[in-house]
């Protein structure tokens, strides 16, 4: 049982250290976004280029503790920490925006 566990520790320690340098390597996860959110979608906007999200291209909508998460994909979201408003009613606000008209059900 013992090397099995050493087998899944290395393998884990190992994909942490490559997802961690494919993040770093990748440029535009770094750059500064803006985000506008309107109520036909999303406007993404950063130095190297814009893109309009509609809401026809959302899939699903996952709000946690921490962030707000809008998939445009299986694997691609569009990401928004709750650490970066200004204040706790500006929160609520854009939380509640974001329910009312981004949740797929409301289609």
């Amino acid at each position: 049982m013992l090397p099995v566990l050493i087998i899944f520790a290395i393998y884990f320690l190992i994909l942490k250290i490559f997802s961690n340098y494919s993040f770093k390597s990748d440029r535009t996860s770094n750059d500064e976004v803006i985000l506008t959110l309107t109520e036909n979608g999303i406007n993404y906007a950063s130095c190297r280029g814009s893109f309009s999200y509609t809401l026809e291209d959302f899939r699903k909508v996952i709000i946690t503790k921490k962030l707000i998460a809008v998939y445009v994909s299986y694997r691609k979201a569009i990401l928004i920490p709750r650490n970066f408003f200004n204040s706790k009613e500006e929160e609520l606000e854009i939380e509640a925006f974001i329910k009312e008209k981004y949740s797929p059900q409301k289609k």
